[in-house]
C-alpha cells in the first residue's frame, strides 16, 4: 500500500511536488504513525519459552477471576457512597429544581 514515495490514502496518492522537495506535514504524519514491527527482546523470549500452556491460562484464569471480584468490589463501594451521600441530604419537600420535584432530580 505504502511506497518509497508516494503515500496511497484510499484511492488518491500524495505525492511531493516538483518545486518542493520536502515531504508535506500530513505525509511526515502518516510516516511517524506507521506500524512498526515488533521484536521481543531476549529476556522476553527467555520467559515466554519457560512458560508451558497450562501456566500462561492458570495465569489467566487467575488474572480474569481478580479483575472480576475488582470489579465487583468497586461497584459495591460505589453504590455505598451514593447511597450514603443521598440518604444524609436534607430536603425540602416544598422547594422544585427547575420545576421538577427534588426527588426526580436526585433520582
Amino acid at each position: 500500500m505504502f511506497a518509497t514515495r508516494n503515500i496511497t490514502i484510499g484511492v488518491r496518492t500524495l505525492r511531493p511536488t516538483s518545486f518542493l522537495k520536502t515531504r508535506s506535514f500530513l505525509q511526515q504524519r502518516l510516516q511517524s504513525t506507521l506500524k512498526k514491527s515488533y521484536e521481543p527482546t531476549k529476556s522476553e523470549l527467555d520467559i515466554a519459552s519457560k512458560m508451558s500452556w497450562e501456566q500462561f491460562l492458570t495465569m489467566r484464569k487467575q488474572q480474569r477471576r481478580l479483575g472480576g471480584i475488582g470489579s465487583i468490589a468497586a461497584a459495591i463501594l460505589a453504590m455505598g457512597a451514593s447511597f450514603s451521600y443521598f440518604s444524609q441530604i436534607e430536603i425540602d419537600p416544598t422547594e422544585t429544581l427547575f420545576g421538577l420535584d427534588i426527588f426526580t432530580v436526585y433520582i
